[in-house]
């Protein structure tokens, strides 16, 4: 869960704009167990909405959630709990997570909810378009999705074959890394995820490439967590060609 703290510290101090990432949370309380879809805000605000068994029937709860730091560690502090995508106040004590970081880097998540009882919490990111769909139709959830977007196009202008992973605000404004595409020396083509067409109306994306068996990457100083590590991958503002897509450009002289 490492990456999951680094992340975090990213988005309460870092720049605001109304992107979203997605999590799942689990967390068991006395008997009841839930479980949680949290999605945060790059301004450090976010939503949860959690399902749980109680009394011989399925529950749900909506919640705002807003990052803070504490002597105890990062809190997410829930309040204002409602029946799911209304106004209607719900019967819910609001969930309060700590998550810290010890001296060997290894992190924990606690839930102390309002009346103060505490519970060990997992977390992880869900990434990818059709899984977070998945996962957010368990929770009768659909973001709200973006209007005036363009399609991504990379060309390799290097004479070598290169794997390409990239990192794009999609339709609906959650951050999706892409990877590995391969594209051949020499050659252009839209990016896809699932046989779509990837679709942006942010010209910034990052992108970290290499060289299959050789020692070239083209990377920066934008570290994210993906296919089980990290990467450091470049922040590229994408420029409109004639057929207006997002263009991506590499070539041999930026490689490392």
């Amino acid at each position: 869960m490492k990456f999951i703290t680094i992340f975090f510290l990213t988005i309460t101090f870092g720049y605001a704009i109304q992107a979203q990432d997605i999590y799942e949370v689990k967390f068991t309380a006395g008997i009841t167990q839930y479980r949680c879809a949290l999605v945060l805000y790059e301004d450090g605000t976010g939503k949860m909405r959690c399902r749980y068994f109680t009394e011989g029937a399925t529950r749900m709860v909506e919640q705002k959630i807003e990052i803070e730091n504490t002597l105890d560690g990062m809190r997410f502090r829930g309040s204002d709990p409602v029946y799911p995508g209304t106004s209607t106040p719900y019967d819910y004590s609001p969930d309060i997570f700590y998550l810290s970081v010890d001296e060997y880097g290894n992190s924990s998540l606690i839930n102390r909810d309002a009346q103060g009882i505490e519970a060990n919490a997992y977390i992880r990111q869900i990434e990818g378009s059709y899984a977070i769909k998945i996962f957010l139709d368990e929770f009768n959830w659909k973001l709200r999705a973006s209007s005036n977007q363009s399609q991504i196009y990379f060309e390799n202008k290097c004479n070598d074959k290169l794997q390409l992973a990239v990192r794009y605000l999609n339709n609906d404004e959650v951050w999706i890394t892409e990877y590995w595409y391969s594209i051949d020396a020499f050659t252009g083509t839209y990016l896809l995820s699932d046989g779509l067409r990837l679709k942006t109306n942010n010209s910034i994306v990052y992108i970290y490439a290499e060289i299959p068996g050789g020692n070239y990457t083209w990377s920066g100083d934008k570290s994210k967590y993906f296919d089980g590590q990290y990467y450091n991958m470049i922040e590229y503002k994408m420029t409109i060609d004639s057929d207006g897509d997002y263009y991506i450009c590499l070539n041999c002289s930026n490689r490392e």
